[in-house]
């Protein structure tokens, strides 16, 4: 009888040792995990607007283009975030292909205008705002004068080249001006496009808009003796000036 005793508190006994030991291994019987869940809601901490290409035409047709970058409080960026643009003008439209950030954590989206005016755009993410920032949507341009006062040049020889955008102020909404006829005035931060022919280069990257008074300037040179042109574009306005370089020339005298 003692030693049935004896037998059973020592199988208890080893029962009570070993219990802990199985339900602390995997598998041992629905045992509790150690590790707890530590996975949290993913946070907005900064949200950064940029333009890529400001002062375009207010044509309805050409964009100002943003783009969104929406970050963690570690500063990695944040995916699949929903975004919204708040603009205060009435007449700007946006266009975007989604309405959340890429794989990247970015957003990018497009406005257009028909009305010539600097808008200001916020982009909101889960309640947190980015900076402001302007666009300006400027007339579309009506006229490009392109000069130079060396339409002849040697081979190698640096030519300084002028360019002058010019608006009509009947386009401005000018209910001053004579409607019978437009009146040019310069068109500042005008978009430019330029570019020369054969093998002439610039001598630095040419400017992209014109400045405050509606003009900018280039240097091009050409190291063979040819005829070049240059091509200067803003909206849908375009012109053109030949270059003559290493050009002989005679004089023919009156007969």
């Amino acid at each position: 009888m003692l030693t049935h005793i004896f037998h059973s508190l020592h199988y208890l006994l080893l029962l009570l040792i070993t219990l802990p030991l199985l339900t602390g291994c995997p598998g041992g019987g629905g045992g509790a995990s150690n590790t707890g869940d530590t996975s949290t809601a993913t946070k907005v901490a900064k949200v950064q607007l940029t333009v890529i290409n400001n002062y375009q035409p207010a044509d309805g047709n050409t964009f100002i283009n943003v783009a969104v970058t929406v970050r963690d409080a570690n500063n990695a960026s944040l995916p699949n975030i929903a975004i919204n643009m708040v603009s205060n003008s009435p007449n700007a439209l946006f266009y975007a292909d989604l309405d959340e950030t890429d794989e990247r954590g970015i957003f990018t989206a497009g406005f257009s205008d028909m009305v010539a005016e600097t808008i200001e755009v916020t982009a909101v993410a889960e309640g947190v705002n980015s900076l402001p920032m302007k666009l300006t949507f400027i007339a579309p341009t009506s006229a490009i004068e392109l000069t130079t006062k060396q339409q002849f040049a040697q081979k190698g020889e640096s030519i300084e080249l002028t360019v002058l955008t010019r608006q009509n102020l009947l386009q401005l909404g000018n209910t001053t001006a004579d409607n019978t006829q437009a009146v040019l005035v310069p068109l500042p931060n005008a978009p430019l496009k330029i570019a020369v022919s054969g093998a002439a280069s610039f001598s630095a990257t040419p400017p992209t808009t014109t400045d405050e008074t509606g003009q900018a300037t280039f240097i091009i040179s050409d190291k063979q003796a040819e005829t070049i042109v240059v091509t200067v574009s803003s909206g849908v306005v375009t012109q053109t000036l030949p270059l003559y370089i290493g050009a002989s020339l005679t004089l023919i005298p009156a007969s």
